[in-house]
């Protein structure tokens, strides 16, 4: 293996003598890592004086002249209110968790609202409800009306929900609150279509 100088001189400075060779231990730039290697050694030794002990006089003696000289303002903290760094952070957890409850419960109750409804009109016999949710109003209108003694069919006819209804004649007063709660015309002829779909569907 070549060694150049750079080595030489490094191997020097780390202390590793035995890797310098013969002729080379007593080149300048190896006589000159070593007086800096033994320099370095020096101010080591130096900066290891001890420290001297924690001195409680001296210190409240420095304290003193600081405030003497206005360079340190006594805090006394208010009796009744932590200084912000020792509060508990769950005092901030309270009203983070106040307003997550809040949103949760206002999006649980406008979820629980019964869907607005439209009435738009008989069209070719057909009566056409919109509604924002078309297979739930459906459902509710089906089973409502099977309750209070109708007949109801349900179908799908160009992606518009439908039901047929055969209303018993005389018209049972359940049946007709149904009817007038969902603004739903009564037929003259006790048969009912009824068509929802989703508003600006068309």
């Amino acid at each position: 293996m070549i060694r150049n100088d750079d080595d030489a001189w490094l191997d020097a400075l780390a202390g590793r003598m035995e890797a310098v060779d013969g002729e080379g231990a007593q080149s300048s730039l190896v006589l000159e890592a070593l007086a800096l290697r033994e320099f370095i050694r020096r101010q080591e030794s130096a900066s290891e004086t001890a420290v001297p002990a924690v001195d409680p006089a001296r210190e409240l003696e420095l304290i003193a002249r600081a405030h003497s000289e206005g360079l340190v303002v006594s805090q006394i903290p208010a009796a009744r209110s932590p200084p912000s760094r020792q509060r508990p952070r769950w005092r901030m957890a309270i009203p983070a968790a106040a307003v997550i409850l809040i949103a949760a419960g206002s999006g649980f109750w406008q979820s629980s609202i019964k869907q607005p409804e439209y009435v738009r009109g008989v069209d070719h016999g057909a009566t056409l409800i919109q509604a924002r949710d078309p297979a739930a109003l459906r459902r509710q209108l089906t089973e409502e009306l099977r309750t209070a003694g109708a007949t109801v069919t349900g179908y799908e006819r160009f992606g518009r929900l439908g039901m047929d209804v055969d209303l018993p004649q005389p018209l049972p007063k359940a049946i007709a609150e149904i009817l007038q709660r969902h603004h739903i015309p009564v037929p003259s002829n006790g048969v009912l279509v009824i068509e929802v779909e989703a508003p600006n569907s068309r």
